[in-house]
């Protein structure tokens, strides 16, 4: 098949070709986003892992089916457990706050200790 000059440009009409030229692009764009996402991988990871070291120590107070659970948590971590309460006890508030006030006592401690140490 001989392929002409279209009458307007240079550029042949021939569908083959035309095929062709998007199979082209197709597989240039394939190996450029292969080529682009190996950097962007990298990047993205080493920002998570940063993200994970510069997280600090937080307080979460949860309830379970055995009782509310006062914890320490930080992503990455096992959670520190720092006492299971029952709510039916009569002093439950109080037993809440005095687990939570040594809970945030610890988060600070930890949370200072890691700053000297990555310092």
């Amino acid at each position: 098949m001989v392929v002409k000059p279209s009458p307007i440009g240079q550029f042949p009409t021939c569908a083959r070709y035309r095929r062709g030229s998007v199979e082209t692009v197709l597989s240039y764009g394939v190996m450029m986003l292969a080529v682009v996402s190996v950097p962007v991988t990298a990047i993205w990871a080493r920002r998570a892992r940063r993200r994970r070291e510069l997280a600090e120590w937080r307080v979460a107070i949860r309830a379970t089916p055995q009782g509310t659970v006062v914890e320490l948590v930080r992503p990455g971590e096992h959670s520190q457990r720092i006492g299971r309460l029952d709510p039916a006890d009569e002093e439950f508030s109080t037993k809440l706050e005095d687990a939570r006030s040594a809970a945030l006592e610890r988060a600070v401690a930890l949370n200072v200790a890691r700053r000297g140490l990555m310092s």
